[in-house]
């Protein structure tokens, strides 16, 4: 598909956010720039190179397991949201974790309910099979008309990696049972760090983040997908602390605004002596803090 053209409504109708290209941190097998496009129909936000579904499965199937940055002590605040979902499924309800890791996300609810995983990573699937999940294969365009209908399918930090995010959408929401739900947890470009850093935000850094997605975009997936309901809530991916926070906006504040580094127009207060130290915030920091990611309820109604 050509990058002029959108990847989920295949509209022709795209702007480029920035009009300069980015480096962008992944493995040398995949592309080391981008430019953000921005589709004017869905709003869909998604990046000039979506990559070749080779390098894509060639790079996941690599990750180590025990290095893995997923590997966190606690339970973080969009899994105690699914958490809080899932504890009021009825006992033996199939649920299905699409990019399931180790089984992070389900390994709770076993055994009350039927918990299933697809993942691409041999090592990490294998884990999760240890943990009590029944991995279906290691694609997301698995066929699962013979273990399905789900009464709840989970994709926690996978839109974002997706070459064809409507076809897989549509392909899991054909999975679900009546009044199944489709729990997605990614990043969302309409909050307040993406609109400091724009194009530059840490989270499009990711070499194997392809699409974004926001507020417009739900909107239009409800109109575009027959019988369903769509939600979409911001959230964050971490533990709020009010240190952290202001932090990452003063952080952010002087990058944009004083920082030689920042591509945005800049105050003049940047050229005097005693603001040279900003020449040390060479990019936008992490923003773990904020309500960067969303999460997207699609309810089957029948």
């Amino acid at each position: 598909m050509s990058a002029t053209q959108c990847p989920v409504c295949s509209s022709y109708s795209i702007r480029i956010h920035s009009h300069y290209r980015l480096k962008q941190n992944g493995d040398s097998d995949l592309p080391s720039d981008y430019q953000l496009l921005v589709c004017s129909m869905c709003g869909l936000w998604f990046k000039d190179n979506l990559l070749s579904e080779e390098s894509l499965r060639h790079h996941y199937d690599n990750i180590q397991v025990e290095l893995s940055p997923w590997n966190y002590s606690e339970r973080l605040p969009h899994e105690r949201k699914i958490d809080d979902i899932l504890s009021k499924l009825p006992e033996g309800s199939k649920v299905l974790d699409v990019g399931c890791w180790t089984g992070r996300l389900l390994t709770p609810h076993y055994p009350k309910l039927k918990v299933h995983g697809i993942e691409l990573n041999t090592a990490a699937a294998a884990v999760a099979r240890q943990n009590g999940l029944y991995i279906l294969g290691s694609e997301v365009t698995e066929d699962l008309s013979s273990f399905g209908p789900f009464d709840c399918i989970t994709m926690v930090d996978v839109f974002e990696h997706l070459r064809e995010p409507m076809k897989i959408v549509s392909h899991l929401i054909c999975s679900l049972s009546s009044g199944g739900r489709l729990l997605i947890v990614t990043g969302r470009t309409d909050c307040l760090p993406i609109k400091l850093a724009g194009s530059t935000y840490w989270y499009f850094f990711c070499s194997d983040h392809l699409v974004f997605l926001n507020h417009k975009f739900a909107n239009w997936l409800e109109k575009k997908l027959p019988n369903v309901k769509v939600l979409f809530k911001p959230i964050r991916h971490f533990k709020f602390k009010w240190s952290r926070f202001l932090f990452e906006f003063s952080w952010l504040i002087c990058w944009r605004f004083l920082s030689p580094h920042s591509p945005f127009p800049k105050l003049a207060l940047y050229k005097l002596h005693w603001f040279k130290r900003f020449e040390l915030l060479k990019e936008p920091v992490v923003c773990g803090m904020w309500q960067d990611h969303a999460l997207l309820t699609i309810e089957k109604l029948s």
